[in-house]
């Protein structure tokens, strides 16, 4: 491989994996983007398929042009197959290395509601913690109640939202907290009446475990 070949295999490895322009052509950074965009589906580092070093010389311009492959043309695919590679293993890594944004916790019916129980899908985000709650066997609140959400930790509860389940459908209920669910590590729904008073009733239908 020429000093030429080389320099460019390595400039071609290194915006694959860092995104910063070497001063590459235009058109050959459009194709890589392309590439960067493959190596980043969770799906390509999760299960990457037997042929997905070829799939991905295709689309790089070190690989373009008809006709027969010369020896030098051959090492710098070679090369940049290996660079590949390296770039899935880095991301595959990052990736796995980094805890789970989205987790679920099991809620059970207490006395009030004992038919009740609910799965709460947790998902981190940079403002807060999304709160899904998939809700089975609770009756509709009664006309001036309402359900409340709470997130319950040693420093006291924060509530995370309101609703009633009046429609009588099964879609989901949307709750959010603004705080860390590692200092609130209990969840909690509580019957509430219409009385504007914020403290909670103390009437629990729903909870998790810590």
């Amino acid at each position: 491989m020429s000093p030429a070949d080389r320099d460019h295999s390595d400039a071609v490895a290194g915006y694959l994996g860092t995104g910063v322009d070497p001063g590459l052509p235009a058109p050959e950074l459009v194709r890589l983007d392309l590439t960067r965009s493959v190596l980043s589906r969770a799906a390509t580092w999760a299960n990457p398929p037997p042929e997905l070093v070829d799939a991905l010389l295709d689309r790089i311009a070190i690989g373009r042009g008809a006709g027969r492959r010369s020896p030098v043309r051959s090492i710098a695919l070679g090369t940049l197959a290996a660079a590949v590679l390296v770039v899935v293993g880095l991301l595959a890594a990052d990736r796995l290395g980094r805890p789970d944004p989205e987790r679920q916790v099991a809620l059970a019916g207490t006395e009030l509601a004992p038919d009740a129980s609910a799965t709460a899908t947790l998902r981190d985000t940079p403002s807060g913690v999304s709160i899904r709650l998939q809700i089975v066997g609770l009756v509709p609140a009664p006309l001036g109640f309402y359900y409340q959400g709470w997130v319950t930790g040693p420093a006291g509860s924060v509530p995370i939202g309101t609703f009633h389940l009046r429609e009588g459908d099964d879609e989901p209920v949307d709750l959010w907290s603004g705080v860390d669910l590692s200092d609130y590590p209990t969840l909690t729904v509580t019957l509430e009446p219409e009385d504007g008073n914020p403290a909670s009733s103390g009437q629990r239908v729903l909870t998790s475990q810590p």
